[in-house]
């Protein structure tokens, strides 16, 4: 059932909201089971709440702000959604029997899978908030902070090259780089910085 948020939000606040809103729910798994209204309705709150702290004498506008909220917010919820699955995996108690009934088969009595291994699991898990904790990350960038995180760490591109490939100065990418530094280190990634 869609809601009427006209009296507390701008068009262009229910179309920032519900595009990510969209986005999300088709690409992570752990937000399909949500309805989209509800997503939409959380997000909505969370923003009603955050767009106070909004500083408009800043560098970004209210809008790529908002934008930057709604994204943290439903990368929060997917943390939530998969740390929720996580304890249901843990409490619950799987067996391990043939389909004879004999201890020792690697599937479960309808014939599934039984669950990973712990190490595997917790790798899995590591790797997932690795990507969650960069994704957030990269969403503070611009768009040439980003292509220039892609050509330094995905393809190896020295500086020369990346300031060759998209055209801007070394003393612009190296600047940029800075900018890339700070938000790493204030998101708490300073291992993943060379």
């Amino acid at each position: 059932m869609a809601h009427d948020y006209r009296g507390l939000f701008e068009r262009w606040e229910l179309a920032i909201a519900g595009k990510l809103v969209r986005e999300f729910h088709a690409t992570s798994r752990a937000l399909q089971r949500d309805e989209l209204d509800d997503l939409l309705q959380e997000v909505l709150l969370h923003w009603y709440h955050a767009r106070a702290s909004h500083d408009p004498m800043g560098k970004a506008s209210i809008r790529t702000y908002m934008a930057r909220v709604v994204r943290n917010k439903l990368i929060d919820l997917i943390r939530e959604r998969e740390s929720d699955k996580e304890k249901v995996n843990i409490l619950a108690d799987p067996t391990e029997t043939t389909h004879d009934g004999e201890p020792g088969s690697t599937t479960d009595d309808a014939g599934g899978d039984l669950p990973e291994p712990e190490e595997a699991r917790e790798h899995r898990d590591a790797e997932q908030s690795l990507q969650l904790d960069l994704a957030r990350a990269l969403a503070h960038l611009t768009p040439r902070q980003r292509a220039l995180c892609q050509l330094l760490l995905e393809e190896d591109t020295s500086m020369v090259e990346a300031s060759q490939r998209l055209g801007v100065p070394r003393t612009t990418l190296y600047e940029e780089l800075k900018h890339i530094r700070t938000v790493f280190k204030a998101l708490g990634l300073d291992a993943y910085l060379r």
